[in-house]
């Protein structure tokens, strides 16, 4: 079959992929025809995309290695170009490093085109792929004229295989799709996959993921398995600073609330009901749609004595019982100091603030009072925080500061890993308590101490689950108001925070807009 002329936006052009860019992170799309090109339905149209990344060689440098190829494509398994290995510049360039090779072309494939075959695939991309490899022009070496150039084709599982579980719309978060790939860390076992939840307006982040192993019809999800790396930080800083500091050992065991606002696929609830068995767990979603989601798809089982739905606005939480505290019609009213621990795992649907989580209201001081109410004297307040802004991080951490005693924050959960990029949120938990008078352990041998106990007096004897509190709680670090290092100024802060509630007003109600979990 002769190659196909696939259409590509942006054009590929000979000067582009003449030389050597170590810097190189380019992006294009190949489309079939311009009528796919210039739809404006939310699905997006193209049929591979391709990421061109370079590696920083000389041909001076490895003339001593033959081996080393000019060009290679690798093509990534459908159902995975969302993973970080697939979708980074630091994780494609150990992909390139692993090939051996100096420009790597990586294809991904749209989900919602269908692909024959492998040697299809290479056949309608051999025209693409040529012009960007400019036979090598970009890194002769000194014994290599180019007469011999070719292009090959790298996979690791052909070009994969997406099975799609469920497909279906949401109230406020539009179409969304769910879908199935074998778990990549599980090689050796075929009854182990990976479920992701995807929101098709936002359709390469991945919305919610679990782990399922499947016997025939029967399914059983690793519910102390979390997925994302925000999840383990999240989930050791509530163990930590509160549920496992109590005043005495024996109450570390004893019953207690938590409220988990955002339920996602239920990953986070799952986790928490399976290591904290004794605390009643209260998941607060706005949309009850997402709840179907998570309970028909991803093991979430509301059912339980020890989780509780309640079906509402976040924002709209009131604390009763305080002689000073009205709580006005329609407002979903808790208890004053009912509530050990409260993790705040919410979306923004604006994110042109520079910040995907949470919305801005979320960190507002007035709301940050009312969840300072909810809180018991010795309880901990989690928000996940993905700041594309750097400002925005600091003006959470000012607002924070502005309520709670104290603050902590966790180690980076995606930004250092691929700090190059410049593409990824900076990713943290903020933590924070009523108190002053509490010090994290810093010892590792304290903390230690302190998992293992936690562990005997929940039934919890995974090893691999005390390495992960271990290793996140380590990372935790207590942040005070002069010590806090930002490249923004107050003024510059104060006036991200007025732009950001001018743009939101325009915009009219989160409720009612369209936006992705992060």
């Amino acid at each position: 079959m002769a190659s196909r002329k696939l259409i590509a936006r942006p054009p590929i052009t000979a000067s582009t992929f003449s030389r050597l860019d170590p810097n190189r992170f380019n992006k294009i799309h190949l489309y079939e025809n311009l009528s796919s090109i210039n739809s404006n339905t939310i699905q997006n149209n193209w049929k591979y995309e391709l990421t061109i990344l370079d590696r920083d060689i000389s041909p001076s440098q490895s003339n001593n290695n033959s081996s080393i190829l000019p060009c290679a494509v690798f093509l990534v398994p459908a159902g995975r170009e969302s993973e970080y290995v697939f979708r980074t510049k630091n994780g494609l360039r150990n992909v390139a490093e692993s090939a051996n090779c100096v420009r790597l072309i990586a294809v991904s494939f749209n989900r919602n085109q269908i692909y024959i075959n492998q040697e299809f695939v290479q056949q309608e991309l051999e025209r693409s792929v040529q012009l960007i490899a400019q036979r090598a022009e970009f890194w002769k070496r000194s014994a290599d004229d180019g007469s011999n150039f070719q292009i090959p084709f790298l996979a690791v599982d052909g070009i994969g295989k997406r099975n799609v579980i469920a497909e279906g719309d949401t109230t406020t978060t539009g179409a969304f799709v769910v879908e199935e790939v074998k778990d990549p860390n599980a090689e050796n076992d075929e009854n182990c996959f990976v479920r992701r939840l995807y929101f098709l307006n936002n359709p390469n982040v991945i919305q919610s993921e679990s782990f399922v192993i499947k016997d025939g019809i029967m399914e059983k999800f690793q519910k102390q398995r979390l997925a994302f790396d925000y999840h383990k930080h999240l989930s050791s800083g509530m163990i930590g600073l509160g549920f496992c500091d109590r005043k005495s050992d024996n109450s570390v065991g004893t019953q207690t609330n938590a409220l988990v606002i955002g339920v996602g696929g239920g990953g986070l609830i799952n986790f928490l009901n399976q290591v904290l068995p004794k605390t009643k767990i209260f998941a607060l979603e706005l949309d009850g749609n997402v709840v179907q989601i998570a309970r028909a798809h991803f093991g979430f089982d509301d059912s339980v004595e020890t989780i509780e739905v309640v079906l509402g606005d976040g924002l709209n939480i009131c604390s009763t019982l305080e002689a000073d505290i009205s709580c006005p019609e329609g407002k979903i009213s808790f208890p004053a100091s009912s509530f050990d621990s409260i993790a705040i795992d919410v979306d923004s649907k604006d994110t042109s603030c520079g910040m995907s989580c949470p919305p801005i209201s979320f960190v507002d001081i007035s709301y940050l009072k009312q969840l300072k109410r909810l809180l018991s004297g010795n309880g901990v307040l989690a928000i996940n925080v993905s700041a594309r802004d750097p400002a925005m991080l600091t003006l959470v951490k000012k607002n924070v500061f502005e309520v709670f005693a104290s603050v902590f924050v966790s180690a980076n959960t995606s930004y250092e890993e691929d700090e190059d990029t410049k593409s990824d949120d900076l990713n943290v938990v903020i933590f924070a308590k009523k108190t002053e008078d509490y010090n994290l352990p810093s010892d590792t041998g304290e903390i230690e101490k302190m998992i293992n106990l936690f562990c005997d007096m929940n039934d919890v004897d995974e090893n691999s689950l005390k390495t992960q509190l271990e290793e996140c709680l380590v990372g935790i670090k207590e942040i005070k108001k002069e010590d806090m290092e930002s490249s923004v100024t107050e003024e510059e802060v104060t006036k991200k925070t007025k732009a950001v509630k001018k743009n939101s007003k325009k915009k009219g109600s989160s409720k009612k807009k369209r936006g992705n979990k992060k």
